[in-house]
């Protein structure tokens, strides 16, 4: 996934050039922001299929499946409604602050077929957590590799046949469609043909069950997407969508260490929930531990290493396209860092079910840089926006939340040998 994207960036941004590459990562970051519209159920979802499996209860797996995929499904026939409706009334070509050399309708457009294609993958992107929550993260990589190398060569196709943005939009949702539709099939029909959902297993009385993590991960999901994807929109309303593309190069080349470490971390939140389920907090905190000594040794030492070499790197890259400032560069390995040892015990609160704490973190941290980033993106520029994560990082990331996460494993444990 890793070397794909290596090859695509370098490859789209000389498609597009600098303007509509900004263009392109804003309608991605919009994107990402409808995926709040799952209210947490697929990250409920994982903690109740974990559950569900390390009992051995596969017609409750089968019955939370079918509930959640029928709980998404009707969210994505709602928003396709309301989308349908509002579109017409925004004006993206000034909401993106575009300049007049690029084409509204081209843009308008383009963001249409966006939003269909991402409505009808809505309700299949819970295929990926059915694969974690049985613990079959390697398998889950696999199709999200076959997903990735299918991007690739649709946007190989498009660029040699010089389709334009439109196209380009419409040839990577669809490839993502398709294999997710084929990710389903096959884990139906021939993985696990015993969790195959049906109108007669859905039981709206789980998805109550569901919603007593899911209401809380929800919240966490706007805090996340407050944190991570309204960078590039800030930057676009205030400093032009120009300036998106030197910056989201730059977080995309250092997005690829975190990147890294969710191919370990992932897997364990299903396994940190099967352990909560049969109380072996031992084996938590020794999986805990271990996760922050390879995050020290490997995750901070490559991030520090990136900084030096990614200005000329992303130079050779982008074929002296971008040079973003050395400044940005080091912000970027800061966040970084501090992102690498907060998701530690993230995913392992998310396992244990402790959310409540984990959402009122998160929702300070996305207020805080909120604020921080408009007020000093008018004054700074792109390091004013990094600057606002980095203050509400520092605040409540890298202190607060693993004094929480020790405080709650301990507590757990007490509780354990009382009863």
């Amino acid at each position: 996934m890793i070397l794909v994207g290596f090859i695509s960036l370098p490859l789209t941004v000389q498609y597009l050039g600098a303007e509509k590459y900004g263009i392109w990562v804003t309608i991605s970051t919009f994107l990402t922001w409808l995926t709040i519209f799952d209210f947490g159920i697929g990250n409920g979802l994982i903690n109740k299929l974990s559950e569900a499996y390390s009992f051995g209860d596969v017609k409750k797996a089968q019955s939370y499946i079918a509930t959640a995929l029928a709980t998404m499904s009707g969210i994505s026939i709602l928003l396709g409604i309301g989308f349908s409706v509002g579109l017409s009334y925004i004006n993206w070509h000034e909401l993106l602050n575009v300049s007049g050399q690029v084409n509204p309708n081209e843009v308008s457009i383009s963001i249409s077929f966006a939003i269909i294609c991402f409505l009808l993958n809505f309700p299949l992107s819970i295929f990926q957590k059915i694969l974690l929550a049985y613990q079959e993260g390697v398998i889950s990589n696999y199709w999200n590799i076959a997903g990735s190398v299918s991007s690739l060569l649709a946007l190989i196709w498009v660029t040699r046949t010089q389709s334009g943005l439109i196209w380009l939009v419409m040839a990577l949702g669809v490839t993502q469609l398709v294999v997710s539709a084929i990710c389903g099939i096959w884990i139906f029909i021939r993985h696990k043909p015993e969790l195959r959902p049906s109108m007669r297993s859905v039981r709206y009385d789980m998805l109550n069950s569901m919603a007593r993590h899911s209401g809380l991960f929800f919240v966490i999901q706007i805090a996340a997407l407050v944190l991570f994807q309204t960078d590039n929109l800030i930057i676009a309303k205030y400093i032009g969508v120009q300036n998106v593309t030197d910056y989201s190069v730059a977080y995309k080349l250092f997005s690829y260490i975190p990147m890294l470490q969710a191919l370990y971390l992932t897997p364990l939140w299903p396994a940190y929930a099967e352990a909560t389920a049969k109380r072996d907090w031992g084996w938590i905190k020794k999986t805990l531990l271990r996760s922050i000594k390879i995050t020290i040794f490997a995750g901070f030492p490559a991030s520090l290493a990136l900084a030096f070499i990614a200005q000329p790197f992303i130079h050779f890259w982008t074929s002296g396209q971008i040079v973003p400032d050395r400044m940005v560069i080091w912000m970027l390995a800061a966040w970084t860092c501090m992102g690498l040892w907060g998701a530690c015990f993230a995913y392992m609160m998310n396992g244990l079910g402790e959310i409540k704490n984990q959402a009122l973190f998160a929702s300070l941290m996305a207020i805080i840089n909120l604020v921080l980033s408009i007020t000093l993106v008018q004054d700074y520029g792109v390091t004013g926006v990094i600057a606002g994560t980095l203050i509400s990082y520092g605040l409540i990331s890298v202190t607060v939340s693993p004094i929480d996460a020790f405080i709650t494993l301990k507590r757990l444990s007490l509780r354990n040998d009382h009863t």
